[in-house]
């Protein structure tokens, strides 16, 4: 059976469609996959039943949803996330924004990713805390164009330490017997 981008069993996610929103089933049965977890143990890691997982995990999109079928719950979503050992922030970025799951195992991108998954979980929290220390500012300062600014500005120094770790293992290796 040949693979297509976006479909149940490859590692990418499929086409986006913003009325919808993302699907993030494909993702838990790539993990699923990749971990070699079946429904039965992911049953027992979840607490939910084998036959409802079924259901809501189906790899026939239209016979998880439709009239009279069952909608996953958070605290469902959160538990399956959960017993498949993923991040639910590295969740949403690998389905609404990279769209590839195979970084959620790649030697190259996991660590990268994983970090950048731990610096924004605080950092909402860590800037408004830092703000409050301020007086006379009431919101109306912050652009939305910062984002992108910001943005290249967190790539250039990632790119920049990892370089210079790298820069430094090499230095090291040159010295080794």
């Amino acid at each position: 059976m040949e693979q297509t981008a976006g479909s149940a069993d490859s590692g990418r996610a499929p086409p986006r469609d913003e009325a919808e929103g993302q699907d993030y089933i494909p993702l838990i049965r790539y993990a699923m996959r990749s971990r070699a977890v079946s429904l039965r143990v992911l049953s027992t890691r979840t607490g939910i039943a084998k036959t409802r997982l079924g259901l809501l995990l189906h790899g026939d999109p239209d016979r998880r949803t439709g009239k009279g079928r069952a909608t996953m719950r958070l605290t469902e979503f959160r538990k399956i996330l959960s017993a498949l050992e993923i991040d639910p922030i590295l969740a949403v970025i690998l389905v609404e924004t990279i769209g590839d799951f195979e970084l959620l195992y790649s030697e190259r991108y996991a660590r990268v990713v994983a970090m950048l998954c731990n610096m924004f979980r605080e950092l909402p929290l860590n800037v408004i805390d830092e703000l409050e220390t301020l007086e006379g500012i009431d919101g109306t300062e912050v652009r939305p164009g910062w984002a992108d600014v910001l943005r290249r500005a967190v790539v250039r120094r990632v790119v920049e330490e990892i370089n210079a770790t790298a820069t430094r293992r090499a230095t090291l290796s040159d010295f080794s017997i």
